[in-house]
């Protein structure tokens, strides 16, 4: 797999697009997203329909304990090319101890889990966007949208 060379409208979309996931909570839900969410897998995962099927048991979980539960996930392989890692960003009614106690629960025998509180100064939204069209694995959707 090699990365597209970024032209000029892709590295525009790009940061047009991470603004747009930093306002979405704030012009949705009326405050900055929760949490940030990097979920990595143990094994070397190429199978679209694998990780969402994941994504949608981990949302369920999670739904289970907080209905009005949405994030945005983006998908982004390893810097190999081999391994997918996803990040997340999510909008939560859960305190922050039943939150990562939960998600943590669930994804140890995936793989890894990092989760930190939502910053707005940190530019996470940006962050997680940087290789978006660089190839057809990199794309992103809403948590919701895995039902």
């Amino acid at each position: 797999m090699i990365y597209n060379e970024s032209n000029v409208l892709d590295i525009r979309y790009r940061e047009e697009l991470g603004k747009w996931f930093n306002n979405y909570s704030l012009e949705n839900f009326g405050s900055d997203w929760d949490f940030i969410v990097g979920l990595g897998y143990k094994l070397n995962i190429k199978s679209e329909s694998y990780y969402r099927r994941k994504l949608k048991n981990l949302y369920e979980v999670l739904k289970n304990l907080d209905s009005k539960i949405e994030g945005i996930f983006v998908n982004e392989w390893d810097s190999s090319f081999d391994r997918l890692h996803h990040h997340l960003l999510i909008k939560t009614n859960l305190k922050e101890y039943d939150f990562k106690y939960m998600l943590m629960k669930y994804w140890k025998s995936l793989g890894m889990s990092d989760i930190k509180k939502y910053n707005p100064n940190l530019k996470y939204s940006s962050y997680i966007t940087k290789h978006l069209n660089k190839t057809s694995n990199n794309s992103w959707d809403f948590l919701s949208n895995l039902n």
